[in-house]
């Protein structure tokens, strides 16, 4: 019996990859209040599917910015999807899913975990263009430009509070839930501190044990080690971290 002879792969083709053209879909500018006539292909791809997680080839930039917008308002508005999760610090966005409910402050009106939406959308990317005017207010409060600064400043990392198209699209998730029976919330999915500094976990952490078990008491020095890591954002982390008392030496290089 003769043995058959290993095949030969197949060389690689030099040819570039390419999509078929039934896998590009073409879309109108991604203006977010735009027709979604050209949104049925979306349709028929989700069908009955819980969660939808959409990417992105690249961050800061407006384009993106607003096709995430506009899909998310399709999804809201057609599907009922119930919460919209990004690439943001986890407890930031604690005080920004506040704002889009409606709620004043932390705690006024806050809703349980229990009661949060169960359809999840992933993005992660910001826009670029400069803020918009068009912001509303209707004098009961409910849409208030002077909450929303300090919101976008603090209740997402990333620098992601810094771009316009992220400004309209919250100030549209709260005009929604001023009238909806399920409200979208607002779910930030990273790390917090721009994973850059512990502090904003770690605070709200110590604050959480404070309150449900006032005996206990953190040690003080727990936070004034975090702060020695801890930098305001990403785009100005230090290089070589310094030492800490029991750091092994620094090998020194000519």
């Amino acid at each position: 019996m003769t043995p058959n002879p290993p095949s030969t792969p197949n060389p690689p083709s030099s040819a570039p990859a390419r999509l078929s053209a039934e896998a590009v879909q073409p879309l109108s500018p991604p203006a977010p209040a735009g027709s979604p006539d050209d949104l049925g292909w979306l349709d028929r791809a989700i069908g009955d599917a819980r969660v939808v997680a959409i990417g992105e080839p690249a961050h800061y930039n407006r384009e993106f910015y607003e096709l995430r917008h506009r899909l998310l308002r399709h999804l809201v508005q057609r599907h009922g999807f119930s919460a919209y999760a990004t690439e943001s610090g986890f407890t930031e966005s604690r005080l920004t899913d506040d704002w889009v409910r409606g709620d004043g402050a932390r705690g006024d009106g806050a809703q349980s975990d229990d009661a949060r939406g169960d359809r999840v959308r992933d993005v992660g990317a910001r826009g670029d263009d400069a803020r918009s005017d068009d912001v509303r207010g209707d004098g009961d409060g409910f849409a208030d430009p002077h909450r929303l600064g300090p919101v976008m400043a603090h209740g997402m990392t990333s620098l992601m509070g810094l771009w316009t198209q992220m400004r309209d699209h919250l100030e549209w998730m709260r005009q929604h839930n001023r009238t909806a029976s399920s409200p979208v919330r607002f779910y930030g999915i990273d790390l917090p501190g721009s994973v850059v500094s512990l502090l904003p976990g770690l605070d709200a952490v110590t604050a959480y044990l404070a309150e449900a078990d006032p005996g206990f008491h953190t040690d003080p020095a727990l936070r004034e080690l975090a702060s020695v890591f801890a930098a305001p954002s990403p785009f100005s982390a230090p290089g070589p971290w310094p030492p800490t008392r029991n750091s092994p030496p620094r090998p020194r290089t000519r």
